[in-house]
């Protein structure tokens, strides 16, 4: 009689309490959904989000009703951010449609991390709604940005769409966006409205990541844009970005232009700096003699009462040593000649320098240094 009792129990479909992963996978394996759904509702994340990627393998309409009772939460409007994540790749329709309509609940504070996490499903439904999103002016831009990746490789009428944006979009970092999503694509179109972006837009940010996909196309045209930009460009993000794109080129349009700019004035700290920082790691054997030669240059125009290392896009003998220590000597020896018109503060840099290099040199004091013997005043 108690065998029979115990055999009756174990045939019924008991769902426990709680339950663990490997409980959820022993489920799958015995076909108990119930046992699934009930890790949708566990307070700890990992299990619900190992509930729903092995919820998104059961193809049973029942799978899509469990999920979506616990998908958005009907108190507070709040989405279940480890349930959606389980569902990570998903084209499952049935699946996406439970997180749908917390894009348009009013409570939903989470709006954008939603459209993030959404992004991540290939369902159709969720493409179509995330376009839709992104093509919206009336959007919070930064959400319509995440949308707008849904446009990556687009063809088409979304490729029109997409560079619809890129040229007539009344939000700057709406065509930024637009630029950076139409990086990979081949089309001549899509060529041309960049280089409009790139040379004609209002907006610098929009200017400076149309010509950096423009560069990581590898468009031809791209060199001499970059150059003409990092020249002539207003504004110091533009500079920026053309030096940064030009990182690990060795091709001797760049070097030209790279040397030229090295010796034309640049107010801009962050321009300076990209200089330094690309220069002193290109690969390219032409940059040293241009981190060499530019030594003098940059110690007249741009040391002034304060020491490099306490300067963004000053320290250039530290650039210079950093790709062709080998040659510093020679470089900073003759820096150390051309001395005049140098500044206090740039003599003791050149000087410190030189001396640390096995070179003789006097190391001036200049006025403000602390009571410290001059010849104790490091290059750094």
């Amino acid at each position: 009689m108690f065998i029979a009792a115990v055999a009756l129990i174990g045939a019924c479909d008991f769902t426990p309490p709680t339950v663990e992963n490997s409980d959820i996978d022993n489920a799958v394996a015995m076909g108990r959904l119930p046992v699934i759904c009930k890790g949708l509702k566990m307070t700890d994340p990992e299990v619900r989000r190992h509930a729903a990627s092995r919820l998104e393998e059961i193809d049973d309409p029942e799978a899509a009703e469990c999920l979506c009772e616990d998908a958005i939460d009907e108190t507070t409007g709040a989405w279940n951010e480890a349930i959606l994540s389980g569902l990570k790749g998903s084209d499952r329709e049935d699946l996406a449609a439970c997180f749908l309509p917390a894009l348009d609940e009013p409570r939903n504070e989470r709006r954008l991390e939603l459209v993030v996490a959404l992004d991540k499903l290939t369902a159709p439904s969720v493409k179509a709604r995330l376009k839709a999103i992104a093509l919206e002016t009336g959007e919070d831009p930064d959400t319509r940005a995440v949308a707008l990746r849904m446009f990556a490789g687009a063809t088409g009428d979304d490729l029109a769409a997409l560079l619809n944006v890129l040229a007539t979009d009344p939000t700057p970092s709406m065509r930024a966006a637009a630029a950076e999503v139409l990086k990979g694509q081949k089309d001549e179109a899509v060529a041309a409205a960049l280089t409009a972006a790139a040379t004609s837009d209002e907006s610098g940010t929009v200017r400076a990541r149309a010509l950096l996909t423009l560069r990581q196309m590898n468009r031809p045209e791209a060199d001499a844009m970059a150059c003409k930009a990092m020249m002539e460009d207003p504004d110091a993000e533009v500079r920026r970005t053309a030096v940064l794109s030009y990182r690990g080129t060795k091709r001797d349009g760049p070097m030209k232009c790279l040397k030229k700019r090295m010796m034309n004035l640049e107010e801009d700290t962050g321009v300076r700096q990209a200089l330094l920082d690309m220069l002193s790691k290109a690969p390219a054997k032409g940059v040293k003699p241009i981190l060499c030669d530019a030594i003098p240059f940059w110690v007249k125009n741009y040391v002034g009462d304060r020491h490099p290392a306490d300067l963004p896009g000053t320290d250039i003998i530290t650039a210079q040593n950093d790709r062709d220590w080998e040659n510093s000597y020679t470089c900073v020896q003759k820096a150390y000649g051309r001395r005049g018109g140098y500044t206090c503060k740039g003599k003791q840099y050149v000087a410190a320098w030189f001396r640390e290099l096995g070179g003789s040199s006097h190391i001036p004091k200049c006025p403000g240094d602390p009571p410290t013997a001059a010849t104790e005043i490091s290059m750094e």
